[in-house]
């Protein structure tokens, strides 16, 4: 009976196992043995593995039919049906635990016995095909290069996959069943629940950009979180799904991009600097060696006034005496070194402040910041940037500045917009020279707004440069997307722009551009830093 159901009898009477094994046979089953003891159907079953078994509960031996089934069952997963004349409750609640397929009552009609032999086996099929559909979850779950955490409708933990167990150091089973707040994870717990309630409360998914959280070894490590609800069909409540992406490698490579492409700039701004303070500095030195000389000078007009003054108390003055005063104040030009040198001291004083305003910008610019937010002066961060790169845009363009004096701080990281302004700074100027070229009399212009536009802090950056062509606006934030020569860009300055003010800030930038007109940038910075 190839093919047939394969089924094992377990009945301590003999002629009784001999009518249901005729009777299996017409119902088209394949017997593969009959017991008579309890001991003796676990052997058979481990040995024909039956596709069911048929387990009376009265049997002969020490082993009953519920303490075969519950072996049989536990250690071979076959379906067992009890086929007995015992119907007590005692009985009953003991063949309960055993989850068998059916229960069936002697006397009993074939119709009735095909009937549970049919359902038994179309249910343990289900039931290992559902099995295997878990099997199949559990192990794409635990591929998941990402941390799964699943909380029921009661707050508690039913899933904890691999990537939690490896990014928390807590094994699934210690964590499993815990109230969600009680799981042993380093975060901040209050912002967490916070947005839990908003995500259940919401029914929509809430995202959280590089939490802080403490690694098991103790270092401090990020992590990108979604959290979502689960839904029934019916829209009721049935708890919510805590996904992490482990960001902390790429947050540290993040960071040294960033301070990558800052000594690139300061690195590209470093020689015009030096020329922006050596030009003052040399008009410095050229007028302290007037006033040297012009001292001097004075000195010997000084003297000459001092043998004067003497000669008048002793009443020795002479008409000759006063004639070599005033060939000396004509030698020394004493009206044009009283002229000049006032002058002198007031350019000097010029350019010292001059010095001193650029040293105070590219300290500004250059200082490491820290990783936490704090109040940003946008209209500073423009001035301080505006003077760092004076000597990049000066020769090409006139600088035009409209800043908002009421515009409110905004919670950030002060390096990093300096770093953005920069960036867009210096493509508005490199965009104006391939306009004007090496004309020093055609120059172009760049004007820097700053104003408050509802909720928002907006720095608004105008060239009248190309402009930027209509086939490459749609990748300009690309990261090393770059359309200047070989050595002069590494297209990474408006893509870490992008990262900085909508990743890390919460806002936008977009652009408004023209081709042989130019382009606008408009960074936009929440005043609230939410």
């Amino acid at each position: 009976m190839s093919g047939a159901p394969r089924i094992l009898v377990v009945e301590d009477e003999s002629i009784v196992a001999r009518d249901v094994e005729s009777m299996l046979r017409q119902l088209g089953y394949d017997v593969v043995g009959l017991a008579t003891s309890g001991e003796r159907a676990v052997a058979m079953a481990q040995e024909k593995r039956p596709d069911l078994v048929l387990m009376d509960i009265k049997l002969r031996g020490a082993m009953d039919g519920v303490e075969a089934a519950e072996r049989i069952t536990s250690s071979l997963s076959i379906p067992v049906i009890f086929v007995t004349a015992n119907s007590d409750d005692l009985t009953l609640q003991r063949a309960k635990v055993t989850t068998p397929f059916g229960y069936v009552l002697k006397p009993f009609e074939p119709r009735e016995l095909h009937i549970a032999i049919e359902i038994a086996l179309y249910r343990h099929a289900a039931e290992k095909e559902l099995a295997k559909v878990h099997e199949q979850n559990a192990q794409l779950l635990a591929a998941v290069p990402a941390v799964l955490i699943g909380v029921d409708k009661d707050g508690h933990v039913m899933h904890w996959n691999r990537q939690a167990e490896l990014v928390f150091g807590a094994p699934a089973a210690e964590v499993v069943g815990l109230r969600f707040e009680r799981c042993p994870v380093q975060w901040p717990w209050q912002r967490i629940l916070a947005e839990v309630e908003r995500c259940c409360k919401e029914h929509q998914t809430v995202s959280l950009k590089e939490l802080r959280y403490q690694r098991p070894d103790g270092r401090e490590g990020f992590l990108n979180v979604t959290i979502s609800p689960y839904l029934l069909q019916n829209g009721g409540k049935s708890g919510f799904l805590v996904a992490a992406e482990e960001v902390t490698e790429h947050k540290i490579l993040q960071h040294q991009l960033m301070q990558a492409q800052k000594l690139e700039s300061i690195g590209q701004l470093a020689a015009g600097i030096a020329h922006e303070i050596n030009t003052p500095t040399q008009f410095i030195g050229d007028n302290t060696r007037f006033l040297r000389e012009a001292f001097a000078s004075l000195l010997g007009v000084i003297e000459q006034y001092r043998r004067l003054k003497q000669a008048v108390r002793s009443g020795q003055a002479t008409p000759q005496l006063l004639e070599s005063v005033e060939e000396k104040e004509s030698e020394v030009d004493l009206d044009y070194v009283t002229q000049e040198i006032p002058l002198a001291i007031q350019q000097s004083l010029e350019g010292i402040e001059r010095v001193a305003n650029i040293v105070q910008a590219m300290r500004a610019f250059s200082h490491p910041g820290g990783q936490e937010k704090t109040a940003v002066d946008l209209n500073k961060a423009v001035e301080t940037t505006v003077t760092v790169a004076r000597n990049e845009w000066k020769y090409v363009a006139d600088m035009e500045l409209d800043l908002d004096s009421t515009l409110p701080h905004v919670q950030g990281l002060p390096n990093e917009i300096n770093q953005v302004i920069l960036n867009i700074l210096l493509n508005a100027a490199h965009a104006i020279r391939d306009v004007v070229g090496a004309r020093p009399e055609r120059k172009g212009k760049i004007t820097i707004r700053t104003q408050r536009n509802n909720g928002w802090a907006e720095i608004r950056i105008s060239d009248t440069g190309t402009g930027i062509p209509a086939a490459i606006r749609h990748r300009i934030f690309d990261p090393f997307f770059t359309t200047k020569e070989v050595g002069k860009g590494t297209g990474q300055g408006l893509a870490i722009a992008h990262n900085v003010i909508v990743e890390k800030h919460g806002g936008s930038i977009t652009f408004e551009t023209e081709e042989g007109r130019g382009t606008t940038f408009i960074v936009r910075l929440p005043v609230d830093g939410s």
